[in-house]
Formats: structure tokens, C-alpha cells, sequence
């Protein structure tokens, strides 16, 4: 008979993780640690008086693994961005990365808002690191991308 594999890790249900872990969604939120900052501005309001309702909000997060034992999990919470060998977890470094995230939020009239964003992600030391021992095929590199969108709120 096949044995079950029993998980006493958290499993959050229902994901917002770029919510609070970042807009680029590189972690779920299981063996890991983030220690953020977050900078809202309205640099725009004595410009224009149609920009009073813009925000923009600056994200700065640094991310690490709790524990070299467990594995650097996707968003998802299920799939590992990569498995090493349980022998080798424990010499691996925890820096998973930094991200920097910008976004622009501005309500011309109701009910349209627009949203422009850009978020970059600088590799840590984990990846690397694993790929010198033979974990993973990845290379490790940064990231980044950018994006608009148009909100009709009804």
C-alpha cells in the first residue's frame, strides 16, 4: 500500500499574499520571514486638483526562510521553488531576496480608477547557493515587470 505523506504546516486558504508579501507573489506564506516597509504619498494633490485622489504607495520587502529544514515554498503554499535534499538544507544560506514595489492609484472620476505599478526582485543568497550543489536549474536572477490596469467599481 502507498503510505500518506501527513503536513503539519500552515496552508492559508484563501491567497492574498501580494497583499502583504509583495505584488510579484515570489513566496507563499509558509517558512518564511518578511520584514517590510511601506511608504504612502499623495505627491501629486497640490499639482492638479484632479490628481488629489492619487496615491502612491512604496513597498520595500526582505525576505528569508524561517528554517533551512523546511523548503522555500511557491505562492501557492504547495509547490517548492525548489526541493533540495534534506542533507544539504541546513548548510543552505535563508536570503530568499528583496522586493521593491511602486504602484500609482488615481481615481479620475467614479467609478473608473486607474492602478500603474512596478516591481523589481533582487535574487538572495538562497538560490545560488543551491544551485551550486546541484538543486535547482535556475540561475538566481532578478526580476522585475510593470503593469496598468483600469478598475470600473460598480
Amino acid at each position: 500500500s502507498k503510505a500518506r505523506k501527513k503536513s503539519n504546516s500552515f496552508l492559508n486558504l484563501f491567497h492574498t499574499n501580494h497583499k502583504f508579501y509583495g505584488y510579484m507573489d515570489v513566496l507563499g506564506w509558509k517558512n518564511m520571514r518578511n520584514v517590510a516597509a511601506t511608504l504612502r504619498l499623495k505627491p501629486f494633490a497640490l499639482v492638479d486638483s484632479s490628481l488629489k485622489k492619487s496615491i502612491l504607495r512604496l513597498d520595500y520587502h526582505w525576505f528569508q526562510l524561517k528554517t533551512t529544514q523546511d523548503l522555500w515554498y511557491r505562492a501557492n503554499a504547495i509547490t517548492p521553488v525548489i526541493a533540495p535534499a534534506v542533507g544539504i538544507r541546513a548548510g543552505l544560506p535563508k536570503s530568499l531576496g528583496r522586493e521593491f514595489d511602486a504602484t500609482w492609484t488615481w481615481s479620475p472620476s467614479p467609478p473608473y480608477e486607474i492602478l500603474l505599478g512596478y516591481s523589481y526582485f533582487w535574487s538572495g543568497s538562497y538560490l545560488p547557493a543551491a544551485r551550486k550543489v546541484g538543486t535547482t536549474l535556475g540561475r538566481g536572477d532578478n526580476a522585475s515587470f510593470g503593469y496598468a490596469q483600469l478598475m470600473v467599481k460598480f
